[in-house]
C-alpha cells in the first residue's frame, strides 16, 4: 500500500506541485510505509504458521490420560503400602511403563464392607458399555478375616457378598478384573511385632490367625471362579517357599523381600491374559522422532495408536 500511494502521487496530475514542492518529504514517508508494509505481511504470515503450529499441538490427543490404560490397585494396606520401594505396585508399574499407568487405590485398614461403599464414586458406571480402565486388582480379605473381636472384622459369609459386589462392579468398568486372595498370617511374627510395638503393653494373644486366612483366602478364590475372573491365590503361593515366612514384617504386612515375591506371582497370573511386551507405546521413541518434523513424528504414531488393543 506504501508503494501503491507513492506512484499514485507520482503520476496524478493534480498532485504534481505538491510533489515539486515536498518530494524528498513524501519520498521518505513513502519508502518508510512501503517498510512498515513489508514487516506487517511477515508478521502476519509467522503468527499464521504459530497459530497453525499451536492448532496441531493442542489437537494432538496425547493428554494426561488419554494416550494410556490404566491400572487400578484396590485394596486395603496390602495395596497401600505396595508403593513402599521394592513394592509389587511400584514393581508392576515398571513393568507396564508407558504402556499404562498404575493408580493405587489402597485404603489401609479397610474391609469390603466399607470398600464396595466407594465403589460409586472412585468407580462410576458413567458408561456401562465402555471399558474405562484396562485392568483392576482387588485385594481385600486381610482385615475381614480379623478375629470377631477386632472392630474390622466382617463374618465370612458377608465377606463372600461383599467380594461378589464389589468384583461385579468391577467388571464393568475394567477390561480386566484380577481377584488376590488374603496372605497366611505368620502367627509368631505378628505376635513379635504386638512386643515390640506395645511393650509392656502386649496383650499376647492374637487378633488374627493363620486359620481364618486360609478361610477367607478360599472363599476368595471361590468368588472368582463363580464370577469367571482370574484369582491370584497368594495364601497358596506364597507357602510354596519353605521360608515364607521371612516374607512379613510383623506377622502380616511384606518385607522387601515379600513384596518382590507377591509381584512375580501376580506378574505370573496377569502375563497368561495380558502383557505388556504385546502393548504399543503411547508415544514414539525418541529413536524413531524426526528431528526435523516432531510435530508430524508424533501424528503418524497416534494415527496408529489403539489404546482398546
Amino acid at each position: 500500500w506504501g508503494s501503491f500511494f507513492y506512484f499514485y502521487l507520482i503520476f496524478h496530475s493534480e498532485m504534481d506541485n505538491i510533489f515539486q514542492r515536498n518530494g524528498k518529504l513524501l519520498l521518505f514517508g513513502g519508502g518508510l510505509i512501503a517498510i512498515f508494509a513489508w514487516i506487517g505481511r511477515d508478521y502476519f504470515v509467522n503468527s499464521r504458521k504459530i497459530n497453525k503450529i499451536n492448532t496441531e499441538q493442542n489437537s494432538l490427543p496425547i493428554g494426561l490420560f488419554s494416550r494410556r490404560r490404566s491400572i487400578v490397585l484396590f485394596g486395603d494396606s496390602l495395596t497401600q503400602r505396595s508403593y513402599e520401594y521394592g513394592g509389587w505396585g511400584a514393581s508392576l508399574s515398571n513393568w507396564f511403563i508407558r504402556k499404562a499407568d498404575v493408580i493405587n487405590r489402597g485404603f489401609g485398614g479397610y474391609n469390603t464392607r466399607w470398600a464396595k461403599l466407594l465403589l460409586p464414586s472412585i468407580f462410576p458406571l458413567e458408561n456401562e458399555l465402555s471399558k474405562q480402565h484396562f485392568i483392576i486388582t482387588c485385594f481385600f480379605g486381610a482385615n475381614d478375616a480379623a478375629l470377631p473381636s477386632e472392630r474390622v472384622h466382617v463374618p465370612l459369609l458377608e465377606y463372600e457378598n461383599n467380594l461378589i459386589e464389589i468384583v461385579t462392579h468391577l467388571k464393568k468398568t475394567s477390561r480386566y478384573v484380577f481377584l488376590i486372595s488374603p496372605p497366611p498370617v505368620f502367627e509368631k511374627g505378628r505376635l513379635q511385632y504386638q512386643k515390640e510395638f506395645y511393650g509392656p503393653k502386649a496383650t499376647g494373644k492374637l487378633e488374627r490367625t493363620y486359620k481364618n486366612s486360609k478361610e477367607y483366602a478360599e472363599m476368595c478364590v471361590k468368588v472368582a471362579n463363580q464370577l469367571n475372573v482370574p484369582i491370584i491365590d497368594l495364601w497358596t503361593e506364597l507357602q510354596k517357599n519353605p521360608n515364607w515366612n521371612s516374607f512379613f514384617s510383623d506377622g502380616l504386612h511384606f518385607t522387601a523381600e515379600g513384596q518382590q515375591s507377591v509381584f512375580s506371582i501376580i506378574k505370573s497370573v496377569i502375563s497368561k491374559h495380558v502383557s505388556p511386551e504385546n502393548l504399543s507405546l503411547d508415544l514414539p521413541i525418541g529413536q524413531e522422532m524426526d528431528p526435523t518434523n516432531p510435530l508430524g513424528s508424533f501424528l503418524s504414531h497416534v494415527q496408529n495408536f489403539d489404546i482398546n488393543e
